[in-house]
């Protein structure tokens, strides 16, 4: 299992981090990036994809169903 830290973060440029706060308190965030993986088709040939990954997220308690993320 992987943990977010500011030092992963900052040591992998891929990565992004969207941080949403309210009066210095963080209500969440969530952290994408692409991954790369082979994939493998019918003819057993291998084909590397790089998709956006979801990779972490965090809501704190208080705000939890309440759409804060919905757009």
């Amino acid at each position: 299992m992987s943990h977010t830290s500011s030092f992963k973060f900052f040591n992998c440029s891929s990565d992004r981090i969207i941080i949403k706060a309210q009066d210095n308190c963080v209500l969440g965030f969530i952290k994408v990036g692409e991954k790369k993986y082979l994939i493998k088709d019918d003819n057993n040939n291998f084909t590397e994809k790089s998709p956006l990954c979801l990779f972490d997220f965090y809501v704190n308690d208080n705000v939890q169903r309440r759409y804060i993320g919905k757009v």
